[in-house]
């Protein structure tokens, strides 16, 4: 687990697939988190700044029914998890912590902590069995995703202006024609491009997963 700083699409896509590639047969979690830096300077001259980051998160079994596998204990990340959520949506657990969550308690759920009771907006795509054997496995996880349903976030865009970095714009120069200008700008016209592009599947997978839930 690290941070890699990218500069383009195509290296983001290539840390994805590596992380892909490095995936366990044994149960695990999976996340993978993008923070997009944005920079514009303003009609004052200030200098504005944006993050945005999008989380994905594929965790592991729960695993609450029956014994543990032989050597391989009961995840503390997803136990610890669903105590934040109980204690976010229950009054008396939250006055007996003073409102400190438990957060820290687990790498999970200090990375999970905007969207669970922080600044995110999340969606939670649950898995169950239809089988009868793993009723009480589906009712425990049901009934988790009824109490994240109940956590309330608190949604804000993450901009923030650097008021005393005054930028002063230079005056637009006319084109001059650089046969070496060609392939810079296309350059940038594809990092551009292949933005769009994440921005628009991101889009598109928050609306099928939005309009899974509403049948």
């Amino acid at each position: 687990m690290g941070n890699i700083h990218c500069t383009n699409v195509d290296a983001v896509f290539r840390w994805l697939q590596a992380g892909l590639s490095a995936r366990q047969s044994l149960p695990a979690h999976t996340l993978f988190t993008l923070t997009l830096e944005q920079q514009w300077v303003s009609k004052e001259g200030l200098l504005q700044h944006r993050l945005s980051t999008a989380s994905f998160s594929d965790l592991c079994g729960t695993e609450r029914c029956g014994e543990p596998h032989p050597g391989r204990p009961r995840d503390a990340g997803l136990h610890m998890l669903e105590q934040v959520v109980s204690t976010l949506t229950d009054p008396g657990l939250m006055y007996g912590v003073n409102g400190n969550i438990p957060y820290g308690q687990t790498t999970l759920t200090t990375l999970l902590k905007d969207s669970f009771g922080g600044r995110a907006q999340t969606l939670v795509i649950l898995c169950v069995s239809p089988l009868e054997e793993h009723l009480v496995e589906t009712l425990g996880n049901l009934q988790f995703a009824f109490k994240v349903q109940c956590v309330r976030n608190f949604v804000i865009m993450n901009t923030y202006s650097d008021d005393n970095t005054l930028i002063v714009r230079p005056p637009e120069a006319l084109p001059v024609s650089d046969p070496g200008a060609g392939p810079l700008a296309q350059a940038v016209s594809g990092d551009n491009f292949g933005l769009q592009f994440a921005a628009s599947q991101w889009s598109k997978l928050v609306t099928n997963a939005e309009g899974l839930f509403a049948k």
